[in-house]
């Protein structure tokens, strides 16, 4: 299982304090990066898929559209994100 990460992952945990600061930031941007998706693409990716109303943010909306766009499975301890992941086939299934 490979294991990737997204820019807008990394910038959100560098807002907050962590433990070993440069380390942990220098060890999630080595990681393989899923692309970044335009507004534009991503306004169309909430439409196509009925996601407005759903409770979700800008930023999750931009994961949700990176995963489908890599065909990659979206983890996360969010659970309305969880949710959603999952509904749109992108999930990562419960134990």
């Amino acid at each position: 299982m490979q294991v990737s990460t997204h820019p807008f992952v990394i910038g959100e945990l560098a807002c907050s304090h962590l433990a070993n600061r440069e380390e942990f930031l220098e060890l999630l941007a080595a990681m393989p990066m899923v692309a970044t998706v335009s507004h534009e693409e991503v306004l169309a990716f909430i439409m196509a898929r009925r996601l407005m109303g759903r409770n979700l943010g800008w930023i999750d909306m931009h994961l949700l559209a990176s995963a489908s766009l890599a065909n990659v499975a979206l983890w996360t301890v969010d659970k309305r994100l969880s949710v959603v992941a999952r509904e749109l086939g992108l999930g990562i299934p419960s134990t």
